[in-house]
């Protein structure tokens, strides 16, 4: 949810206060960020990984403050692929994560980037979301799209449609709508049927 270096706090808003709305009615969420490099920006040593960590810390702040306004609270999960391929990890990840859900604290994720290494990254956030809703075993993963009119590029349909494959091998349900559409979260878990499509659509999009 970064635009032009700096963060949309509009569309930030909606996703916090959707996401209040859902934990009241008994649903869960976990948020898969990106954003933290470009927030952060490459200073005069050129190292990503300090961008990284410059922004993240902002992007956790911002939603700290949205989400207390609501009586809620959110923490910093950052992981990399090491994080998954190891049953200890998986079994952390998910203890942390139904442990943050009993106190009320929302969980912001991204890879880590500060510690990454070419043998450890995950490459992008859709293939990160899409880890963490399996090991999670969650019901849903939603793809909040930002970039709808290039979904062929890197980091687009293509990385969506394999993260979307992911899921769905584990009997998860995947929907793709436009992030930056006021309060999308909400429309979407009350009908999800422009999820569905623009699931589809991208499935054949590709295919084409």
């Amino acid at each position: 949810m970064v635009h032009n270096n700096a963060l949309d706090t509009k569309v930030l808003g909606w996703l916090a206060d959707d996401t209040a709305k859902l934990w009241r009615e008994g649903r869960k969420v976990v948020i898969v960020t990106s954003g933290a490099v470009a927030l952060g920006g490459v200073g005069k040593s050129g190292d990503v990984g300090v961008a990284a960590g410059k922004g993240m810390h902002r992007i956790v702040n911002v939603y700290d403050r949205l989400f207390r306004g609501h009586g809620m609270r959110a923490m910093e999960v950052l992981l990399n692929r090491n994080d998954f391929e190891r049953a200890a990890g998986r079994s952390t990840l998910t203890k942390r994560i139904d442990n943050a859900f009993a106190e009320d604290v929302i969980a912001i994720v991204n890879e880590n980037d500060v510690m990454s290494t070419a043998e450890t990254t995950l490459g992008d956030n859709d293939a990160l979301a899409a880890r963490v809703a399996c090991t999670i075993n969650a019901d849903t993963l939603i793809l909040l799209s930002l970039e709808n009119s290039n979904l062929r590029g890197k980091g687009g349909g293509n990385s969506k449609i394999d993260a979307i494959k992911m899921v769905e091998s584990h009997n998860i349900s995947a929907l793709l709508v436009d992030g930056k559409q006021e309060h999308i979260l909400r429309e979407t878990i009350r009908d999800d049927t422009i999820g569905k499509n623009n699931v589809l659509r991208l499935k054949a999009m590709l295919r084409a």
